[in-house]
């Protein structure tokens, strides 16, 4: 198990915060309940329901945060940013998508915890500071990235997060 110690997240905000791992907690117990298992069209089509009931609570729940914390751009935006964008080398495309205002599109950040090799165990005040608990199945993960954002969303300080070896306090970017 890893833990993510953070701060600077007010009582509601962590409320909040509680609410939506709570959701995405129960993603994860059906994706590992049958994982490995395979997908038959009933239950596959029974989860994703759950998925898309879920993230309507989880737009709610963000409120004004759905627009300030993710990239949500209008199909016209879109075309504009991915204009030409195949044609850009991989360090061209990594720099594109650094420029955006944003560094998560909600639909891609939804997906990501959905596929993401971990497993969400707990979240919890600790002293002053909170935790949240995870397990990774693999490693690396695309899911750390995925993971920390819920703490960004609610502009919390990461202090200490084990998914990453040699992490330094105030680290904000995941290399490999």
């Amino acid at each position: 198990m890893q833990k993510i110690v953070f701060t600077k997240i007010s009582e509601k905000d962590f409320q909040d915060m509680e609410a939506i791992f709570g959701i995405l907690k129960g993603w994860k117990e059906i994706y590992y309940a049958n994982y490995g298992r395979e997908k038959s069209n009933e239950w596959q089509a029974e989860f994703e329901l759950k998925v898309t009931e879920d993230t309507l609570k989880i737009i709610e729940i963000l409120d004004t945060r759905y627009n300030a914390k993710f990239w949500n751009p209008t199909k016209a935006e879109a075309a504009e940013f991915y204009k030409g964008y195949n044609k850009l080398t991989l360090e061209e495309k990594s720099a594109k998508e650094r420029s955006r205002p944003h560094k998560w599109n909600f639909d891609s950040w939804i997906d990501a915890i959905v596929n993401m090799e971990v497993a969400l165990l707990d979240l919890a005040p600790d002293g002053t500071n909170y935790v949240m608990t995870v397990e990774e199945s693999a490693w690396p993960s695309a899911g750390i990235d995925a993971t920390q954002h819920l703490i960004d969303i609610y502009d919390g300080e990461v202090l200490q997060n084990e998914m990453i070896p040699d992490f330094d306090e105030g680290v904000r970017v995941i290399t490999w």
